[in-house]
């Protein structure tokens, strides 16, 4: 399997999106949406926002783990990333991201109920 965006609906009802590697391992997951509209809109939008260095932010959790948060141009988080290796440096936790991302098909997998797992 390739990297993909998964479009998920969680068991609330929620949707969001997922970013996966072919492996499976969970790069980024969006904030919950009422609809899969909305959702895939925000897919689009952290596509584009991972292109702009200002738009990916790098954060730092009390336990020292690092996680990535995407935000739209207007400041809107978008999607954010697990916590990560706090040796990893940042950029190649970005980069592993954006390839991730690039070309990656959206797959809807919310036809099968409560797929999420995050």
């Amino acid at each position: 399997m390739k990297d993909r965006f998964e479009v998920v609906q969680d068991p609330s009802g929620k949707y969001r999106f997922l970013l996966r590697t072919a492996d499976g391992a969970l790069l980024l997951s969006s904030l919950p949406g009422d609809s899969k509209i909305m959702v895939q809109n925000d897919l689009l939008h952290t596509r584009n926002s991972l292109g702009e260095d200002a738009c990916v932010i790098e954060h730092r959790a009390d336990d020292g783990t690092r996680f990535v948060v995407v935000k739209d141009h207007d400041g809107t988080v978008l999607a954010r990333s697990p916590h990560m290796d706090p040796k990893a440096p940042f950029t190649a936790i970005l980069d592993k991201i954006r390839g991730a991302a690039r070309g990656a098909p959206m797959v809807d997998m919310a036809k099968r109920k409560h797929s999420a797992t995050m």
